[in-house]
């Protein structure tokens, strides 16, 4: 074994990792009580004693087992809850779905997903358990929308270590075009637009590099006005400010935090970008290509 062996304790009734701390070869075909093998041993078998020394069988292998405690290994966070919520592939297309900020019905998300209203239901249900999702209640109906941006910051790293889905037909060569070139990412801009505004943006010296992100000097706040975004009610929000986003398709950061998504929020509403039929892809308008250029 390179680090020990993981195996549950009869004793104590939980996993314990056993620490082997000395071998000699030429296993006996029965160590110990139970009649543990050394072939079993080294495939993680049971272990017939919870701690201390084997007893010397009669060819002359000698084995110690130090016991530890496997616990504290897993304790700074319970990866394997929230991996395997997001692993379900039904339950990783309806978060995907929600990646575009806005709250859907069961409904909608079920067609999404491909699966029955009940199935759907299901599915949500344990998502709202996990805290990935939240629901959103209007009068008798109930909407479901990502739980916040740390859910959506958790599936765009996913996105980018992920493999690429095959285009076998024209409409998904289309749909792939579509976010590649410009979308939301939860609710900033991403894609080649948002890698694009950045760059612009500090080009222009509205943004400048910080010690959590990005900061924004005089000149910057001057134009962010113009646009419609008062910076400092920006930094009053309890996310963060301006960091930086790794755009998944171009592999090049976009802004993101509070900033990034009060000023893509605002560059809809001026009508530089239009939702498109499809869901997180942004169309950029004749007007938001003037407003862009002039930003330079």
């Amino acid at each position: 074994a390179d680090d020990g062996i993981r195996t549950r304790d009869p004793h104590l009734g939980k996993v314990m990792l056993y620490q082997l701390s000395h071998v000699r070869v030429g296993f006996s075909p029965a160590i110990g009580r139970g009649g543990a093998t050394g072939r079993t041993l080294a495939n993680h078998g049971r272990v017939p004693k919870p701690a201390g020394t084997l007893r010397r069988p009669p060819n002359d292998t000698w084995v110690t087992f130090c016991r530890m405690d496997a616990e504290p290994f897993a304790k700074d966070a319970d990866i394997a809850t929230v991996a395997g919520l997001m692993a379900d592939p039904t339950r990783a297309a309806m978060l995907t779905t929600l990646l575009d900020g806005r709250a859907l019905a069961a409904g909608e998300l079920a067609r999404v997903a491909g699966v029955s209203p009940q199935t759907a239901s299901a599915h949500l249900g344990r998502l709202l358990d996990g805290g990935l999702v939240a629901v959103v209640s209007q009068g008798r109906h109930r909407y479901y929308r990502l739980a916040g941006p740390p859910v959506a910051e958790a599936l765009e790293v996913l996105a980018r270590i992920s493999p690429r889905p095959a285009v076998r037909s024209l409409k998904a060569a289309r749909q792939a075009r579509l976010l590649r070139e410009a979308r939301t990412c939860y609710d900033h801009l991403a894609g080649q637009a948002g890698v694009e505004l950045l760059d612009r943006l500090i080009a222009a010296g509205c943004l400048a590099a910080g010690d959590d992100g990005y900061e924004v000097p005089e000149k910057g706040e001057a134009v962010l006005r113009g646009l419609g975004v008062e910076v400092g009610e920006v930094r009053r929000t309890r996310r963060r400010f301006a960091p930086e986003c790794l755009d998944w398709t171009e592999r090049r950061p976009h802004l993101g935090g509070a900033l990034g998504a009060a000023l893509t929020g605002r560059l809809i509403e001026c009508g530089w970008f239009e939702r498109g039929r499809m869901r997180r892809a942004l169309r950029v308008t004749e007007e938001g290509r003037l407003g862009l250029k002039a930003l330079m």
